[in-house]
Parts: structure tokens; C-alpha cells; sequence
């Protein structure tokens, strides 16, 4: 591992759309501080992913040109990543993470 990271924790879920999964996946980010979701299936309305506003330091991901996206990435703002637009579509996000000397790079695909 990089200098100075020992572990990175993160969750990979399919929501199915559900706003009471985004509600409990929500609560369990804030309460155990993972830095990093992977999520499928998020829940959207009005051709956007909600649910996630009130977690703080984080950023959500996902392809906004889309009225239906089918993933999306919440990343905490302390960590040092760069979306990958390119790459990214309505059933797949990239992103780009630096840990110190190590760099991780991560698709969260829906199939």
C-alpha cells in the first residue's frame, strides 16, 4: 500500500432504485466514514440521483446527460480522484484515484 494508507474501505450496492435503500446506504456512509460507494441501480427522480445530499465531504458521480443513469460513485472529498468522463456512461462510472505513490483506477459497471 501507499505510504500512509493502511486500508481504504469500500461498499458496492445495487439499490434498485429504492429511496429506502438510498435512505439506509446513506446512514451507514455517515456513520462508518467509508470513503468510497460503488452503486448500481441508484434511486433517481427528474433524471436525477438523489439521496445523497446531505452526506458531507463527498461527491457524487455519475453521467448527467442521461435521464435514467444506472450507477454512480459517492467519493469522499479527502481523497485525491479525477472523473474519467470518457469512460462514463448511464451503466458505468470512472474515476481515477491517487493514493500517495499508488494509483487505483475503478469502473463501477452495471450489466
Amino acid at each position: 500500500m501507499a505510504q500512509g494508507i493502511s486500508k481504504v474501505n469500500i461498499i458496492q450496492i445495487n439499490l434498485q432504485h429504492a429511496k429506502a435503500s438510498t435512505s439506509l446506504l446513506t446512514a451507514d456512509l455517515a456513520q462508518m466514514h467509508t470513503p468510497l460507494a460503488l452503486i448500481q441501480e441508484p434511486y433517481v427522480h427528474n433524471g436525477k440521483i438523489i439521496g445523497f445530499e446531505q452526506l458531507k465531504n463527498t461527491t457524487l458521480i455519475y453521467d448527467t446527460s442521461h435521464k435514467r443513469p444506472r450507477a454512480c460513485v459517492v467519493i469522499s472529498n479527502s481523497m485525491v480522484f479525477h472523473y474519467q468522463p470518457q469512460f462514463t456512461n448511464q451503466d458505468m462510472v470512472a474515476i481515477k484515484i491517487k493514493f500517495s505513490h499508488l494509483t487505483v483506477k475503478k469502473f463501477s459497471v452495471i450489466a
